[in-house]
């Protein structure tokens, strides 16, 4: 688990720290985000072992689980975010009075594939950004042609999520997405690789929070009356558990920040295939 890793789940431990009655009753509402974990897994181990052997079907299957064990992953984030933007049928004593299949409507469908878009841009843009010769032609054509798709599936799922409810501020955190992946993939087709990577990392992040500001103040609303739904303050631990978790996130916060640091400058010059050593693939 690297340290990209390690900030998802503490963001993930540190909401259900906060909001404890988000984790609803009935398991449905639960097996979209479990999903991602046993996928992570398989990514993990096959970071690991998949240079353990040589063989050739060893290594295919090694880039397999790396693969589906990155898309599943990107794909259900925006499952579950467009789940909870959506709403949920929260009934009387906040449980979920649907099924499996409610969780993916067209809107979390439409977030699914956005994020699964958005994700592979972002990632095709970083080895574009560290490598050189063929990979990075292959990465940089590879980010211009997802990265298409992506505006295109952007646009459609934040003008969907703000045009219900969303207040000014979601509306204009959105148009900051949309510019700032505009002018990454910009930067990406002029071999500004430096300059996409922070465009398409801004897009992400504005696109988040643009989507909690719609949401604001509930988490999530629910389709079977307001009066059911989980909002900030109904849905909020005590305050000793929101006190310990922020001072959390203020000590290690930094420290995840100042790694990640570090871990670029150490490797901020670019590589090629003749820095790979012979037999190593």
């Amino acid at each position: 688990m690297d340290v990209v890793d390690l900030a998802r789940w503490q963001f993930a431990v540190t909401t259900l720290s906060h909001f404890p009655v988000a984790v609803l009753e009935k398991a449905w509402v639960r097996t979209l985000p479990l999903l991602i974990l046993p996928a992570l897994v398989v990514r993990g181990v096959a970071f690991v072992y998949r240079g353990k052997r040589h063989g050739r079907r060893w290594r295919r299957n090694g880039d397999r689980c790396l693969s589906w064990g990155s898309l599943v992953p990107a794909f259900l984030w925006g499952v579950v975010f467009g789940a909870i933007v959506r709403g949920i049928a929260l009934v009387e004593n906040r449980e979920f009075a649907g099924t499996f299949w409610d969780l993916l409507n067209p809107f979390a469908l439409l977030g699914g594939l956005t994020t699964l878009a958005l994700f592979v841009t972002h990632g095709a843009v970083f080895p574009a950004l560290k490598t050189r010769g063929r990979i990075r032609r292959k990465a940089k054509g590879a980010a211009e042609k997802s990265g298409v798709v992506a505006a295109v599936l952007v646009v459609a799922f934040l003008t969907w999520a703000q045009a219900a409810e969303g207040p000014i501020a979601g509306v204009l955190l959105a148009a900051v997405a949309i510019g700032a992946w505009g002018a990454g993939m910009v930067a990406d087709f002029f071999g500004r690789e430096g300059w996409a990577f922070l465009g398409s990392a801004a897009a992400i992040g504005a696109a988040v929070i643009s989507l909690f500001a719609a949401l604001h103040p509930e988490v999530p609303p629910s389709t079977a009356g307001s009066e059911n739904g989980l909002n900030i303050e109904n849905a909020a631990s005590t305050s000793k558990i929101v006190q310990i978790m922020t001072w959390a996130a203020v000590v290690f916060l930094p420290l995840v920040l100042v790694y990640q640091s570090w871990t670029y400058w150490v490797f901020r010059r670019r590589i090629g295939v003749r820095n790979i050593p012979a037999g190593h693939n």
